[in-house]
Order: C-alpha cells, then structure tokens, then sequence
C-alpha cells in the first residue's frame, strides 16, 4: 500500500525531482523503507 500510495500521479506532482527505486527480495526479512534525503 505504501508504494502505491508514494508513486500516485497526485504526489509526484508535489516534487517533479523526486526519485524512486524499489528492490524486492524473497528472503523472508521485514519490509524497509529507505529515504534518502
């Protein structure tokens, strides 16, 4: 739900530099999210 709510056309428009880059494993770890700023 994050992911979709981050990417939504409505947010982007908030910050046309804004980057995003998703990595999705299969190792049974916890979800992270990580914010370069």
């Amino acid at each position: 739900k994050f992911l979709n709510y981050i990417s939504a056309p409505r947010v982007l428009r908030t910050n046309l530099t804004c980057d995003l880059k998703t990595t999705i494993v299969c190792d049974r770890s916890e979800p992270q999210v990580t914010c370069d700023l």
